[in-house]
């Protein structure tokens, strides 16, 4: 049996999310957000133009060294950049 608004809510799941994010997103955020698989989000996103950003891997931010102008003595308050 065809699912004939099965494309048409997909589409719109992927479209509310990418405007809510102002499309600041990529096709495996989506994919988790809305729980369609990741190939069909590219291709609902390349059919209708959607433009998205690439999926990348999240890279650790390295640790930024703090001398002691900058760090405070006391263990209460925040270091201040």
């Amino acid at each position: 049996m065809r699912r004939p608004f099965r494309a048409a809510a997909q589409r719109f799941l992927v479209w509310r999310y990418g405007s809510a994010a102002d499309w600041n997103c990529t096709y495996l955020e989506i994919a988790r957000a809305t729980g369609i698989d990741p190939k069909t989000v590219s291709l609902i996103c390349r059919k209708h133009g959607y433009e998205i950003e690439p999926d990348r891997v999240a890279r650790q931010f390295s640790v930024i060294p703090v001398d002691n102008f900058i760090s405070l003595n006391s263990p209460q308050l925040r270091n201040r950049y």
